[in-house]
């Protein structure tokens, strides 16, 4: 499998988020790599706490810059952050406990995760901020 990789289309025009949003695929690469290669659960535990930590920093850089900016859509790209929040919990607990996971579930998961947050509901926040300059 692919290492998840960062790639221009996911570019959101704003260089601090487009930075993060490049480490949590990062992270979320590094995840891919060890299901792949059959890591035990202490190093998935261990790469699982990594991307929470960095997700929860991210979606509170984000909302700081959404309010910065006036962003209308805020209350609601806010609710969507807190239902991925979930959504990794529970993919982690899935892969912690034991139950059987591919790397390409995950990879469907980083796409509807990572991938489809950033190329629609970020990519408006760099629609928004473009626009109001």
């Amino acid at each position: 499998m692919t290492k998840a990789e960062w790639t221009t289309v996911l570019d959101i025009g704003l260089p601090v988020l487009d930075e993060q949003h490049k480490k949590l695929i990062a992270y979320f690469g590094d995840l891919l790599l060890a299901i792949e290669a059959g890591k035990g659960k202490d190093v998935l535990e261990e790469l699982f706490e990594n991307l929470l930590d960095y997700t929860d920093y991210h979606f509170a850089e984000e909302k700081k810059y959404m309010d910065s900016i006036g962003y209308p859509e805020t209350e609601a790209h806010v609710e969507a952050h807190r239902r991925l929040r979930i959504d990794v919990g529970h993919f982690r607990e899935k892969l912690l406990s034991g139950q059987p996971f591919t790397p390409e579930q995950a990879v469907k998961f980083l796409n509807g995760w990572i991938i489809e947050h950033i190329m629609i509901m970020d990519t408006r926040i760099g629609d928004f901020a473009k626009n109001r300059s």
